[in-house]
């Protein structure tokens, strides 16, 4: 369960800061705007601070959004945990991959490294 609540706040976190930069604003001015500070702002952005409802709310009001467009669907969090087990994905860029071909993928290497 960790790890589905972390992949909820990571998910959170890089709509967040993809919106934000969307509107061109910076963190510094977002993080005026929400009344906290930058550094708490770059830690909600980066999935280490768990963000609260309340927040969650100012934020999309800033960004000119729904609520609901920052939060992920149990797919996306399916994906995302996906994507953090396997430790080949470094070497890659996961996110040009979808759910069959990164489950493709590690039963490819799988199959190579119990060779």
């Amino acid at each position: 369960m960790d790890k589905f609540k972390e992949g909820i706040y990571l998910y959170i976190g890089r709509n967040i800061k993809n919106l934000r930069r969307e509107k061109g604003l910076s963190q510094e001015t977002l993080s005026n705007l929400l009344v906290i500070s930058r550094s708490s702002l770059s830690n909600i952005e980066s999935g280490r601070h768990h963000v609260s409802l309340s927040t969650l709310y100012m934020i999309a009001n800033y960004l000119e959004i729904e609520i609901s467009s920052l939060l992920p669907s149990l797919e996306d969090i399916k994906l995302q945990e996906k994507k953090a087990s396997h430790n080949y994905l470094k070497y890659l860029e996961p996110d040009s991959f979808n759910s069959l071909e990164l489950d493709s993928l590690g039963s490819v290497i799988d199959k190579i490294i119990s060779s």
